[in-house]
């Protein structure tokens, strides 16, 4: 059992209305959930008369950039009381891990708590559990949702359920979308850049994985690896490589996927994909989480081919159990 407490809405939204100065911190490797939900977080602070500043524990890709345009990006916490958003476990706060977390706003159905955490195991997005806090905020007439607020939230959501693609895009998801849609976002413009609008590397990244694609179990678990002196001799960052594992799940016959890339630290990083299978259980082997569907994790390993064998072996016995 955690030693964090689990809280109700109600002490969330105390919570948050007792920050005086709030961090948003958005988890390593950066994508589409915790920089919308955390650039939203930000734009709810604001709304409510706070100096709200947002941390990144890696820098934000270049598509995601739009999202934090005209917000406070801190160098440290400088007195500000931190607040956590979309980050399961302590791993995933890489850098910024001595912080002092104040609060953790999460979706994940396995983590690891760091601070008394409001999480939602169901909710498709953090993007989504963030709208639900924006709601009790206005029904308490605390708050009012903009434009400017809702556009990130339905990039968040947008984002972590693959346009609305995945099996997390719940009926209150869709709802949730609605909702944002109708207070005027240009929504069209959101998906075309998260989905449609690609910088040369990251096209390039993907080209290379996809060359790099190896299977196993007569091609029902797909897999790539990504080691450092390959993105070094390809001169493109790991964070172009943020869709790697979304070109490896889509090899067909592939039940289960995984990428893992060497970060610039030498550690070995893993993402999971499944179609049915529950790699969320696979990912807490090695203290990591996420997802039944989709999780990730940071295998012991000193090498690449040790790190694919752990990955690998745990995938198999996952695809021969019942599980």
């Amino acid at each position: 059992m955690s030693e964090y407490k689990a809280l109700t809405l109600t002490e969330c939204v105390d919570r948050l209305l007792k920050i005086k100065r709030p961090l948003v911190l958005m988890h390593a490797r950066p994508d589409g959930d915790t920089v919308g939900s955390g650039a939203a977080l930000c734009r709810i602070f604001a709304s409510l008369g706070k100096d709200a500043a947002y941390l990144p524990a890696d820098p934000i890709p270049e598509r995601l950039a739009f999202l934090v345009e005209g917000l406070t990006l801190a160098d440290s916490a400088d007195g500000r009381e931190a607040v956590s958003i979309d980050i399961p476990s302590p791993g995933q706060l890489g850098r910024l891990r001595e912080l002092n977390v104040t609060l953790m706003i999460d979706h994940h159905e396995v983590s690891t708590p760091f601070a008394p955490h409001y999480t939602v195991g169901g909710a498709s997005s953090a993007g989504e559990v963030l709208l639900g806090i924006a709601r009790a905020l206005e029904e308490h007439g605390l708050f009012t949702m903009t434009p400017e607020i809702a556009a990130p939230i339905y990039a968040a959501i947008a984002s972590d359920t693959g346009g609305f693609a995945y099996s997390s895009a719940t009926a209150e998801t869709y709802r949730s979308a609605a909702e944002l849609i109708e207070l005027g976002i240009d929504h069209a413009d959101i998906n075309h850049r998260l989905f449609s609008s690609k910088p040369r590397e990251q096209l390039l990244a993907e080209g290379f994985v996809a060359s790099k694609i190896k299977t196993a179990e007569d091609g029902k678990i797909a897999y790539a690896t990504v080691s450092r002196s390959e993105r070094e001799s390809l001169g493109i960052r790991i964070e172009h490589f943020e869709t790697a594992i979304d070109v490896v799940r889509s090899a067909a016959g592939a039940t289960l996927a995984f990428v893992i890339k060497e970060t610039d630290r030498g550690e070995y990083k893993a993402s999971l994909r499944s179609t049915e299978k529950n790699v969320a259980r696979v990912a807490a082997k090695f203290s990591g989480g996420g997802h039944v569907l989709a999780a990730g994790c940071t295998p012991g390993a000193e090498t690449m081919n040790g790190a694919t064998d752990l990955i690998l072996d745990a995938l198999t016995e996952l695809l021969q159990s019942d599980n």
